[in-house]
């Protein structure tokens, strides 16, 4: 992967995202995050805007797809759980607190 760089700002430092940072994202995102929670969490050191504009570069096309690929096991992930959770037998004793949890 490659690195985000952003022009700083009169005061600000260059921002610059490793393939850590990226690789974190990538993996929160296809866990279901939202992006905008994985930025107030601090995994993402920009603001959504940059991040896109970031994204809609041509050199960063691969990015683009892998981020959305991501994106879409996230939304997998999420209808997963949802399907879980309507499926489940609420008057069972059984009933997962992790799944009570989660709605």
């Amino acid at each position: 992967m490659s690195e985000i760089t952003t022009k700083p700002k009169s005061s600000q430092e260059l921002i610059v995202l490793d393939d850590t940072v990226l690789n974190t994202v990538l993996e929160q995102l296809s866990e279901g995050k939202t992006l905008a929670s994985i930025k107030k969490e601090g995994t993402l050191p920009i603001s959504l805007k940059k991040f896109y504009e970031y994204l809609n570069q041509d050199q960063n096309k691969e990015l683009k797809a892998k981020f959305e690929s991501c994106r879409k096991i996230g939304i997998q992930n999420i209808v997963d759980h949802l399907l879980d959770v309507y499926q489940a037998d609420i008057n069972s004793e059984t009933l997962d607190p992790n799944l009570i949890s989660w709605i």
